[in-house]
């Protein structure tokens, strides 16, 4: 038996398919988040971007978390609210 399996295409190529408005496929995006290139990635996000909106307007979301407890089993290394049970 055998299992066919997507190739890992290259950053570039991934980039380039934005780039000419092609929908990323889900081995595309894993191909990004793996890259170290971040200034690329950026380069072309901020150039889609700039296609769909006013490039002199930036917007930007205000994450908020609500947490009803601060007892909590995941103990993510970015919440300072996080106390570990008996502190």
């Amino acid at each position: 038996m055998t299992i066919a399996v997507d190739p890992v295409p290259s950053v570039g190529d991934v980039l380039e398919k934005a780039l000419d408005g092609e929908r990323v496929s889900d081995v595309d995006a894993i191909a990004l988040l793996r890259s170290r290139d971040l200034v690329a990635v950026g380069r072309v996000a901020n150039e889609i971007r700039n296609r769909e909106n006013d490039p002199s307007k930036v917007t930007f979301i205000i994450d908020r978390n609500l947490n009803y407890t601060n007892v909590c089993v995941t103990d993510c290394d970015f919440c300072a609210f996080y106390r570990r049970p008996g502190d």
